[in-house]
């Protein structure tokens, strides 16, 4: 950010057409300059905070007629279009309801028709009426509580994703040096590998040794003792037949036997594989936040990356990520 926001930063900060990240920046710098704040007020008009508070108080989500008008393509609305930018639950019910139109004849048809005797607004009734028939009404997402939204803002500010210490030292540990060179070995663990895990009998998934006859898991405890271990098996993941203690951290081996012969994963100079089983409490907690917004995937990656959950947290930036959150992208590259 320059010493002074460009007024092409201004009017955006206005529209609230920045990205988050640059909005928040935005943000902090017209709150500690006075010189901004005085050019701000000067760029102010009547017209622009008039569409400002249409949107501010726009209900959550379009209504079925604004979709339709979509649907049609005569949505005039301003508010309505930058909703439809921001919005990845309106953006996919007014792409299906106009995929529907495109391919339907009949409902072709029975727009032309009329059109004829009613003009457009009988069409938009119409795709309204079709939209309520072959989709559920769209959810209305509940607010962000503010220190959620606190945390989101501040991990997008910094851009640095927030993982438990312990883990974080895990998740790119030094290599073991020894003579040689390292062996490319395919049995490997996959998961849960640096990370925390939301039940106390994890599933356990290893990449295949080619030709094994069958496979074995061990988990030890801190202490490297025996806590559980499989029996022979031939599919390439387990769930733990033990209940294994929440709030400790756990390791594991996966043994793998082709006529005769065992291999054993991880080996040195690959890091062990440990893990960690979250508390009851906290498993909770997560599922009942992901039951509550489960649709917006950027938080949902924050809080699971928090809580040392990384496997969840990679799958819900990744998700963000395929919606065209950049923000989401960065975040999930620092996961790995």
């Amino acid at each position: 950010m320059n010493e002074h926001l460009t007024q092409n930063e201004l009017d955006g900060f206005l529209a609230r057409e920045l990205e988050p990240a640059a909005l928040l920046v935005a943000d902090d710098h017209l709150a500690a300059c006075s010189g901004c704040r005085a050019k701000l007020s000067a760029t102010v008009n009547l017209p622009r905070q008039i569409a400002w508070l249409q949107d501010e108080v726009r209900p959550l989500h379009l209504s079925h007629a604004e979709i339709s008008a979509f649907a049609e393509g005569h949505l005039r609305d301003a508010a309505a279009r930058a909703h439809l930018r921001h919005c990845a639950l309106c953006q996919e019910d007014a792409e299906d309801l106009k995929s529907f139109v495109a391919d339907s004849p009949s409902r072709a048809a029975g727009r032309r028709s009329l059109r004829g005797v009613g003009g457009a607004l009988g069409a938009a009734a119409v795709f309204a009426l079709a939209a309520v028939s072959l989709r559920e009404p769209p959810v209305i997402r509940e607010a962000v509580p503010p220190e959620w939204q606190d945390l989101r803002n501040r991990v997008l500010r910094s851009g640095v994703v927030p993982i438990p210490e312990e883990i974080a030292r895990t998740l790119h540990p030094p290599r073991a040096t020894l003579r040689g060179v390292e062996e490319a070995q395919s049995l490997r663990p996959v998961a849960p590998v640096a990370t925390a895990t939301l039940t106390a009998q994890p599933e356990f998934r290893w990449d295949p040794e080619p030709g094994a006859d069958w496979y074995r898991v061990a988990i030890f405890d801190r202490n490297l003792r025996l806590v559980v271990e499989s029996e022979h098996l031939t599919e390439t993941s387990w769930r733990s037949s033990k209940t294994l203690a929440p709030g400790e951290q756990y390791l594991w081996q996966i043994t793998a036997s082709t006529q005769g012969r065992e291999a054993i994963a991880p080996q040195p100079p690959a890091p062990e594989a440990v893990f960690w089983v979250l508390s009851g409490a906290e498993s909770a907690r997560l599922a009942a936040l992901a039951a509550r917004f489960s649709q917006d995937h950027l938080l949902l990656g924050i809080v699971y990356a928090q809580a040392g959950a990384l496997d969840q947290a990679r799958e819900q930036l990744h998700i963000a990520a395929s919606q065209g959150n950049a923000e989401a992208e960065r975040l999930g590259l620092a996961l790995r």
